[in-house]
């Protein structure tokens, strides 16, 4: 993970579908490891939402993921 982070900006829009607990997360890029190992990630300005209804459960400030593995996947999002 931290190879692909190494060349995004901070403040870029991801969001991350977590499979295993059917949740999709919404927000900025604030903070990320710099390598594999670590695996971490703070999400800012964070929607949540239902990952097969799309419906929206919650807002929340910020949060933190530590050891991003398993069956999730991380899609970038351009802002213009």
């Amino acid at each position: 993970m931290g190879h692909i982070f190494n060349g995004l900006e901070k403040d870029t829009w991801l969001i991350i579908r977590d499979y295993d607990l059917g949740f999709m997360y919404v927000g900025w890029a604030n903070a990320f490891s710099s390598n594999h190992k670590e695996s971490e990630l703070l999400l800012k300005d964070v929607i949540v939402y239902n990952n097969d209804t799309a419906e929206e459960m919650y807002k929340t400030d910020a949060i933190y993921f530590s050891n991003l593995n398993g069956n999730i996947r991380i899609e970038l999002k351009k802002v213009d």
